[in-house]
């Protein structure tokens, strides 16, 4: 990234939907303004889901979940974009606040990042106080949502501006 103005960082969710943190899910649906009826519908839906395992092809017995969301249920998928939107807003504060500079600033809405399953693309000027934002704004969000990045996986490296597919 050594004398370029434009930067693409790929960074890895480890695990994404097995860590997510449920109370954060529940915090955040209050956040957009779920009510009470509806989020205490949904945490039941999340924390209950018990699975049994075979052993020499016999069930045996359940194992309750205790963490994250369940993969392939369909209600989690909505939950997790629910949960990375607030990765979106903690970007959105830091462009506003002149702390991260988007490379597509000039389309609107400005781009500063793409959200995937367990990936993140993430498009900045490679400056000082930008790269130091991010790192803290993942540190938040590791914070709160349970999510965390997997540490060494991050790619890097110079952005020509042209379009990505």
């Amino acid at each position: 990234m050594v004398g370029s103005n434009k930067s693409c960082m790929k960074l890895n969710l480890r695990k994404a939907y097995d860590t997510v943190n449920r109370d954060f899910v529940i915090h955040i649906m209050k956040a957009i303004g779920f009510d009470d009826w509806w989020t205490s519908r949904i945490y039941e839906c999340i924390s209950t889901p018990t699975f049994s395992i075979m052993v020499r092809g016999r069930p045996t017995g359940f194992i309750q979940s205790s963490r994250g969301l369940r993969q392939g249920d369909p209600l989690s998928a909505y939950l997790f974009t629910m949960v990375m939107e607030h990765f979106t807003c903690l970007m959105d504060i830091a462009e506003h606040s002149r702390k991260i500079t988007p490379i597509f600033r000039l389309v609107k809405p400005s781009v500063s990042h793409l959200i995937y399953a367990d990936n993140l693309l993430v498009f900045i000027k490679p400056r000082d106080e930008g790269i130091q934002s991010l790192v803290n704004i993942l540190s938040s969000f590791e914070d709160a949502s349970g999510l965390s990045l997997i540490k060494g996986s991050a790619n890097a490296g110079d952005y020509d501006g042209s379009i990505l597919v």
